[in-house]
């Protein structure tokens, strides 16, 4: 199972496509995380209901991962017990193209979650 970074953003539609032409029946799980006061996606400045109704149309699961600022749990801490709900997990997504410090971050930050890390677009020409 594979789990995409789902901003609702172009970048991330981009890499779904690859992944499924890569794999036609590759088990996708779209992840999306939210402020959980405002219900927007850092960013991307896109209501949460909205990311709703794309996994909707697109037919795959979604998984919302809240972060409540209140709480003290760390964006690592929320995105292990959002993901303990779909089971194991292979592979963790991203639509990264090229901001090398994001993908730094991702790969010292999110190593540790026992899933492999992919980019599929990363270095890709999106001019």
């Amino acid at each position: 199972k594979s789990v995409l970074f789902w901003s609702g953003g172009k970048d991330s539609f981009l890499a779904l496509r690859r992944l499924l032409a890569d794999n036609p029946d590759a088990n996708i799980v779209l992840l999306t995380t939210f402020d959980a006061a405002e219900r927007m996606v850092a960013h991307q400045e896109v209501h949460v209901s909205a990311i709703l109704r794309q996994a909707e149309h697109l037919e795959l699961p979604l998984l919302g991962c809240p972060l409540d600022r209140a709480s003290g749990a760390s964006y690592v801490e929320a995105l292990n017990a959002a993901l303990e709900v779909v089971g194991p997990v292979e592979a963790l997504v991203f639509g990264d193209l090229h901001l090398e410090h994001i993908r730094s971050w991702r790969e010292e930050a999110l190593s540790g979650l026992g899933a492999r890390l992919e980019f599929p677009l990363w270095g890709a020409n999106y001019a």
